[in-house]
């Protein structure tokens, strides 16, 4: 499958900040921060893969025994240990009836049988490992003609059939063989084609990713590699049947995955990467090396169009209290073939792009690799990467609109109706979350109204209120209406990291402005609370990408402070228990009514007392401890009757009960509860009756 998968557009858009996690590597000029700090696990997969690839140049034909003996090794474990277990299970039958033995010593032995019972048929339930059904609209030849036509005239050229076609909402393009009759085989071909990607592509570059897939098939790739998927997916299911059986036999088994699958794994993905330069090889004899190099720059560059904060701006055109869009691919197409206006932001994303390394455990090269096809490219090998990166979108022409899309050439007469079906069909999959984005943009422009009414009547907005007004106004609006407000808000409140770090996430992100996002971000890291770990997310990619060791590294450190730190927060606030320290609570009268009149409205509430827990991480903060006495023990006399009567009370107290700062409701088991004897030391703990 050719990389394209960029991601599942189904175009339901969030306003969630996205991170981006890309690993960036100067060639020759050592190791990248990530892989400075890399496990060793990752170090030795990185080591054995390395060696199998040196050993399938040498030695081809060694490596294809070596790969074919750790698979032997595999599938024989599987076969085995059901024997083992078979075998041991008819010497409890024969040791059984043997030894005459009567019912209460051959219960034992019955339980130890339908254990080993059930570990045979998780193995035997693993044989049979199935493909996932081929999802998306199936496009029939009788229906789209000109569609059929035209990936006839490649896959003829390829020399290879196409069964099936089925269309999604990907930004992707991928061919799968499907077995008709199981095990038997009989397989049929089914080509995958996404909307999206079509629309960004023109007919040529198209043609040249349609190839590729193609390739795979006439390498038979799919069938070759088969049965690698198939040992993966058996290991899975015979480790996940034995855990939801709680099978002694589940231990055996993770500990000879965990020992082979590395090895296996990093053995046979030389094989993927090889299938796809085979195949990157047939593209190019099809579809031509510029046509070919040429698709991965339109993808790389157009590909951010269809991201979910494109989307969102894209979704902001419609008046949200109207029907949901019935023209939203027509617009989509509208977007994705349009010139590129911002070329600097264009040669930031392909230069980020050719200095990235794929992960190890990726079947594919990297993009850098398979651009370097043609002349085009090949002349510019000696030049910096931003360099590189910009004569290459001067070259292609990359910033012109597309003229004719893929998507319009390969359906032909039939594209009208296409688009019309894929626009209803958004209608169908979008409609109810388009009612819930209306309900809750009209709650965003309620909210905001009161906060500009309380303004206007002379009263001063919380740092809290004016940052929720500035975030309902970017989501409505959009980013170029808030970003003075944010800069506006973070003026005036610098020392705040919720402002800080908002206007860091706009500005790295929305605005592409790096220099100005990392200093804020830095400072969030540093000096804030709230967000530090999300912004150290942020700097590690980023100084990943720079290849900084020395700063990656730092904002490593203080990320995994941070998250030892957070856990022991959470955890901290999380339970209560005899060995807590207390003190008396803090809460005004009125407080304290507040939570005593909800607690008076439960009958089987005997008594409640309100302390604080003395904390150890961030002990300014204020934890409250509402303690309560059922009328009835929850362990006394009566089980599962005041278990229930005590659980509901709790959930409702937990629903209604509000605290002036964190909370917790604690129910006293017995009278000898050592939690009870601490709280009723303190003069004002005692709040009902």
């Amino acid at each position: 499958m050719t990389n394209l998968n960029q991601g599942n557009t189904n175009f339901r858009a969030t306003s969630e900040l996205s991170a981006i996690s890309a690993t960036a590597q100067i060639e020759n000029k050592g190791p990248s921060p990530s892989e400075a700090s890399m496990s060793a696990a990752d170090k030795l997969f990185l080591k054995r893969m390395a060696d199998a690839e040196q050993l399938s140049k040498t030695n081809p034909a060694l490596y294809q025994a070596k790969v074919m003996a750790w698979a032997v090794l595999g599938y024989s474990f599987m076969i085995v240990m059901p024997i083992i277990l078979v075998s041991l299970a008819l010497a409890l039958i024969l040791l059984a009836a043997k030894m005459h033995v009567g019912w209460y010593a051959a219960k034992p032995i019955l339980l130890a049988l339908f254990a080993l019972l059930a570990g045979v048929g998780c193995y035997l339930k693993a044989l049979f490992v199935t493909f996932p059904k081929t999802e998306g609209l199936e496009l029939t030849d009788k229906e789209y003609p000109d569609l059929w036509r035209h990936v006839r005239d490649v896959s003829n050229k390829v020399g290879i059939k196409v069964d099936r076609i089925f269309l999604n909402y990907e930004v992707n393009a991928a061919v799968i063989q499907r077995p008709r009759l199981g095990l038997f085989g009989f397989y049929e071909n089914h080509l995958l084609l996404g909307v999206p990607l079509m629309m960004m592509l023109s007919p040529d570059e198209f043609r040249s990713v349609i190839s590729h897939e193609f390739g795979h098939l006439a390498g038979e790739h799919s069938r070759k590699s088969e049965w690698i998927y198939k040992m993966s997916r058996r290991w899975a299911l015979i480790l996940e049947a034995l855990q939801k059986a709680e099978s002694p036999l589940l231990l055996l088994n993770w500990k000879f995955y965990a020992w082979f699958c590395p090895y296996f794994e990093a053995l046979t993905s030389i094989i993927a990467r090889q299938h796809e330069r085979e195949a990157d090889k047939l593209a190019i004899e099809i579809s031509g090396a510029e046509n070919h190099a040429r698709s991965f720059l339109q993808l790389i560059l157009r590909s951010d169009r269809c991201s979910s904060y494109e989307i969102q701006n894209l979704l902001r055109e419609y008046p949200y209290e109207g029907p949901a869009p019935d023209d939203f691919y027509k617009r989509l197409q509208a977007r994705l073939t349009a010139p590129l206006t911002d070329k600097l932001s264009a040669i930031d994303t392909l230069e980020a792009d050719l200095l990235t390394k794929p992960s190890p455990y990726d079947s594919h090269p990297a993009h850098a690799e398979r651009i370097a096809c043609c002349d085009k490219v090949n002349t510019l090998q000696n030049l910096l990467p931003r360099l590189k990166a910009e004569k290459l979108i001067d070259r292609f022409a990359i910033m012109e609109p597309v003229e004719v899309s893929a998507l319009e050439h390969f359906f032909g007469e039939q594209y009208q109706k296409l688009m019309d079906y894929c626009c209803q069909d958004w209608v169908k999959l979008n409609g109810e979350y388009w009612k819930e984005r209306a309900q809750s943009l009209k709650a965003m422009e309620t909210r905001n109204l009161e906060l500009e009414q309380k303004r206007s009547a002379g009263e001063t907005l919380t740092v809290q209120e004016e940052l929720e007004l500035v975030s309902n106004i970017h989501t409505m609006r959009g980013e170029l209406e808030a970003m003075p407000l944010y800069a506006n808000l973070y003026e005036r409140h610098p020392d705040e990291p919720n402002v800080a770090f908002q206007l860091a996430a706009h500005s790295y992100f929305d605005m592409r402005d790096k220099k100005r996002g990392v200093e804020l971000f830095e400072k969030v890291a540093k000096h804030g609370k709230s967000y530090r770990r999300e912004a150290c997310s942020v700097l590690l990619s980023h100084y990943d990408k720079e290849h900084d060791h020395e700063r990656f590294q730092e904002y490593e450190k203080l990320y995994i402070k941070y998250a030892e730190e957070d856990e022991q927060y959470h955890f901290e606030r999380s339970q209560v228990s005899s060995a807590d320290r207390f003190k008396p609570h803090t809460a005004t009268a009125e407080e304290v009514e507040k939570v005593r009149s909800l607690v008076s409205v439960e009958p089987s509430i005997k008594a409640a007392y309100l302390v604080e827990k003395q904390l150890n991480v961030d002990p300014e903060d204020r934890m409250f401890v509402l303690v309560v006495r059922m009328k009835i023990d929850p362990e006394s006399f009566g089980g599962e009757t005041n278990a229930a009567t005590t659980q509901a009370a709790l959930g409702r107290l937990c629903s209604s009960v509000s605290f002036p700062g964190s909370g917790y409701v604690y129910i006293i088991l017995s009278s000898s509860d050592a939690v009870l004897k601490a709280v009723k030391s303190f003069d004002n703990a005692l709040i009902y009756p």
